[in-house]
């Protein structure tokens, strides 16, 4: 909690911290449904083996991350 206080946000709310020690594949999904809603979403990760995206689903296109972190 005191890293999160660091960040530059004016208010948080919920906050989630998950961790996978293996490198597990994750179904492709969205975090929220509802489109009126802003989230900010900060992903860490201590190597470069797991592929990270963010897709574009009119496009149908994925834009990969290949830096150790992502906010978006």
């Amino acid at each position: 909690m005191d890293f999160i206080a660091t960040m530059p946000f004016e208010v948080t709310s919920r906050i989630v911290i998950m961790c996978d020690d293996r490198g597990r594949a994750v179904t492709m999904h969205r975090d929220h449904s509802d489109e009126e809603d802003l989230h900010d979403f900060i992903w860490f990760r201590t190597n470069l083996n797991k592929q990270f995206f963010v897709a574009d689903q009119e496009q149908e296109e994925r834009c990969y991350f290949r830096s150790y972190s992502a906010w978006f």
